[in-house]
């Protein structure tokens, strides 16, 4: 009988009163995902040993011998499913640590998830499925991020990189973010990376990321109401002067204008 896509067989979350392991076993035809909340936690996967710390996914594919070890206090949510097609980068037990944005995005959907399979709500299986979906997407991306920050230059196509810092930046807009971090992320040297980002954005970093966030500005002040000054915090600028001039020199008119009269 063949697998049906996106099948979540078991979902919990699990709080140790007390130190516990579990017995070596394997799962022949399904996947095994722990997202640690508080741990470290120790996996022993086919002899290797993995360390799961706060914030990181655990995934095994299936057919890998595993045993688990946590310590009292550790906290996890344990995914098991079965899929017809994972992410390529995810072949073998990987661990993906997340950013603290990352993990804003994953726990909630970890949270519904386990809510969902232990209730009976109407629609609950499509529920399932597309918070399934939506989280194996996202793991899926994440990995590939993970990937590329360990590959070194030439195994990866740069221009590949830049792209994904690039959308890391168009996320990212209420913080300020330095060329040599950015470079470090795409495993390039500063003058390298400046270069090719320039060739695939037509800016420089610096300049991209602001006109990022004063276009975020502009959808701010379009549909939400704030002022421009809270527009300026939300964004990450302490000083709202400095906000204004750089808003007016990027977008060629003064936030009040743009914006409106809203202080």
């Amino acid at each position: 009988m063949p697998v049906r896509a996106n099948r979540l067989l078991f979902a919990a979350r699990l709080r140790r009163a007390a130190a516990a392991q579990s017995r070596t076993h394997e799962h022949a035809d399904s996947w095994q995902v722990e997202y640690c909340l508080r741990g470290p936690i120790q996996y022993n996967v086919n002899g290797h040993t993995y360390h799961l710390p706060a914030g990181a996914f655990l995934v095994i594919p299936p057919g890998f011998f595993h045993s688990q070890d946590s310590p009292k206090g550790a906290d996890s949510f344990v995914l098991k499913f079965q899929i017809t097609a994972f992410s390529t980068a995810l072949k073998k037990p990987t661990v993906v640590q997340l950013s603290r944005p990352e993990r804003q995005i994953a726990e909630p959907i970890l949270t519904s998830l386990v809510h969902e399979h232990d209730g009976r709500a109407r629609q609950r299986e499509r529920m399932v499925a597309a918070l399934l979906s939506q989280l194996l997407i996202w793991i899926g991306r994440w990995s590939m991020t993970s990937l590329v920050q360990r590959q070194s230059a030439t195994r990866m196509d740069a221009a590949e990189r830049i792209r994904m810092v690039g959308d890391m930046l168009r996320r990212e807009y209420d913080r300020s973010l330095s060329v040599a971090e950015l470079a470090k992320r795409a495993c390039l040297s500063r003058s390298r990376f400046q270069e090719i980002f320039r060739s695939e954005f037509g800016a420089s970093p610096i300049a991209f990321h602001t006109r990022v966030r004063m276009e975020k500005a502009m959808e701010l002040g379009r549909y939400t109401g704030m002022s421009w000054r809270q527009i300026a915090a939300q964004l990450g600028y302490d000083d709202p002067a400095y906000f204004s001039r750089i808003f007016k020199n990027t977008m060629g008119a003064s936030p009040s204008r743009l914006l409106g009269q809203r202080r």
